[in-house]
């Protein structure tokens, strides 16, 4: 067992029991911290205080951490972050899966968050691939998009190169205006028009609908609802194909055979 006390120690992992240096090199994994305990033989490393766990292009760092070199993985604990061209993912607990010269997975759990284009991702867990295109958020998911939209599931999948966002598992997009749930809820960028698919109920202030799918837009407080179409107002009960919702008018348009029924008023 070899142990190092130092204001910033840094160790390659390529060389897990060899000499130590001062700052990782690019394209070498390293790991650095104000103490160092290295177990050669069992090629595990214990990190204490100021932890960064770092192949060069993306960062890790926490108040502790424990490599295992030989499975190419590092926990680091005790509120964690991870930082790269990916944006900042941060959580209680940050598990990295790296070779010796890459980071090539990380995942951050409890209480985990990341900032994408459609806006700020918290989930029990959050999991990219550096190299990858896919990042996926589970269990408890929520996503916060200025102004005021807040989009909940089971499960987020977001497609950094096209910019697009899939919400399943009891999926809802809600602001002041309304709420819609569906089986699943696509949108891209802002989430200023997202898609709901299967078992579609959306609340519009004393407007229910029910339907197979719906086209919701945002900005123009206008949705597009098809597919054996169920409105529910304060003085009509409305059956069509399709109908076009101006939720902030309270009014709507049915497309197709049409079967209204004219509630009493109380």
């Amino acid at each position: 067992m070899r142990r190092s006390r130092a204001a910033a120690v840094a160790a390659v992992l390529l060389l897990a029991a060899g000499p130590v240096i001062a700052a990782p090199a690019p394209g070498v994994l390293s790991v650095a911290a104000d103490e160092l305990q290295i177990d050669a033989a069992r090629g595990v490393v214990v990190a204490e205080g100021r932890v960064r766990v770092s192949d060069g292009r993306v960062s890790a760092t926490a108040p502790r951490a424990t490599v295992y070199r030989r499975e190419g993985r590092a926990v680091l604990a005790g509120g964690a972050r991870a930082s790269g061209p990916d944006g900042v993912l941060e959580g209680r607990e940050i598990t990295v899966l790296f070779t010796e010269r890459a980071i090539t997975r990380i995942v951050a759990r409890d209480e985990a968050s990341l900032e994408i284009v459609a806006g700020l991702v918290t989930a029990a867990t959050v999991t990219l691939v550096p190299s990858g295109d896919a990042v996926v958020a589970e269990g408890g998911v929520r996503l916060f998009t200025d102004p005021d939209v807040i989009s909940t599931g089971a499960r987020l999948v977001f497609r950094r190169a096209a910019g697009t966002v899939a919400l399943t598992g009891g999926a809802r997009v809600q602001n002041a205006d309304g709420v819609i749930d569906a089986d699943r809820i696509d949108g891209a960028r802002r989430l200023d028009r997202v898609t709901a698919t299967g078992n579609v109920h959306a609340v519009y202030r004393d407007l229910t609908v029910r339907s197979r799918t719906a086209d919701v837009l945002l900005g123009e407080k206008r949705a597009v609802f098809t597919g054996e179409v169920r409105l529910r107002g304060p003085d009509r009960t409305m059956t069509s194909e399709r109908v076009t919702v101006w939720y902030g008018e309270g009014r709507a348009l049915a497309e197709g055979p049409t079967w209204i029924r004219l509630e009493p008023q109380p």
